[in-house]
């Protein structure tokens, strides 16, 4: 008995010892990148071919901080990111929101048909709808009045009557506000899946005490939908911030936060002249710069996300 007794307490500790080494192998995984871009960022340029510094620098600096805010343009592409991301995702989540909530709840002819399709949208590459997509901003007008014009009137629409959105905001606001943002169609899957977790007898009792489908949906769902609107939030606060193709095509005059970290390397080059190998501490230091606002949020909003993440089902 006591053999038994002794065997089980001794599987027990080795479990624990092997999901500890499992917990620290996987989280050095996770951290090395952080913790090498925080050690090379920290040192200077002659460091960084000394063989006897590894992790810890002889000494420290903030020069490459300064060198990377400089060529970044950091306070510039740091205010068009957070206006094009920060509006955006905002967007998304009203337009998304609401279409989750009409495949959750209500019926018509087709729904299954329209959600295959915001589905597929997931699977279409953005190359695929770029060229489309940039002659209609670089000729836009207003979808009801170009019809009539060429139906009725038989007559193209007057210059007068179009404006060219390249290199504006609204490349991104427009579709964000109509639910054809970036993932919009992930957005609106997770929308559609919470909403039909909520019971209906409280849709019952709204319209029992004479509230409508848009007072139910903005006093009853939107405050049990905390978790989902939280979730697609950061998801799309992130995809935005890091994008990279839409901005290259689309706000070419402008720097986003992305658009200047993928050029800092020739900024560098081109300001200072020095090779990459000796400029790797500047562009580390500007890869931190560009994930910092990030991870601030993450720490304050951790919680929450985890929580919202198991209550919208992505998991699992």
């Amino acid at each position: 008995m006591n053999k038994q007794i002794f065997a089980s307490e001794l599987m027990a500790r080795v479990w624990k010892l092997a999901r500890f080494l499992i917990i620290v192998g996987l989280s050095f995984i996770l951290l090395y990148p952080i913790l090498y871009m925080i050690s090379m960022s920290v040192r200077s340029a002659d460091q960084v071919a000394d063989p006897s510094v590894i992790w810890i620098p002889k000494t420290y600096t903030l020069e490459n901080f300064v060198s990377a805010v400089k060529y970044m343009e950091y306070d510039t592409s740091f205010h068009t990111s957070m206006t094009v991301s920060l509006t955006s995702s905002i967007l998304c989540l009203i337009s998304c929101s609401l279409a989750g909530y009409g495949l959750a709840r209500f019926k018509f002819r087709g729904k299954e048909v329209w959600f295959t399709f915001v589905i597929m949208t997931l699977i279409v590459p953005a190359q695929a709808v770029t060229i489309p997509m940039y002659l209609q901003y670089q000729n836009f007008s207003i979808p009801i009045i170009s019809p009539i014009m060429n139906i009725v009137f038989e007559t193209p629409m007057p210059d007068w009557l179009t404006v060219n959105l390249i290199d504006t905001w609204f490349v991104f606001w427009l579709p964000a506000m109509f639910g054809c943002g970036i993932r919009a169609g992930l957005y609106i899957y997770i929308f559609r899946q919470f909403f039909r977790s909520i019971p209906h007898e409280l849709e019952e009792a709204a319209q029992v005490d004479g509230a409508g489908y848009f007072k139910t949906f903005y006093r009853i769902m939107v405050p049990n939908a905390g978790s989902a609107y939280l979730t697609v939030f950061i998801f799309s606060l992130v995809w935005y911030w890091n994008d990279t193709f839409y901005t290259n095509v689309f706000l070419s005059g402008k720097s986003t936060m992305a658009k200047a970290l993928s050029g800092l390397g020739e900024r560098i080059k081109a300001g200072i002249g020095v090779n990459e190998y000796r400029s790797s501490p500047i562009k580390l230091a500007g890869c931190l710069l560009f994930i910092i606002p990030l991870m601030i949020m993450y720490i304050f909003l951790q919680n929450y996300f985890v929580e919202s993440v198991e209550k919208t089902g992505i998991v699992g």
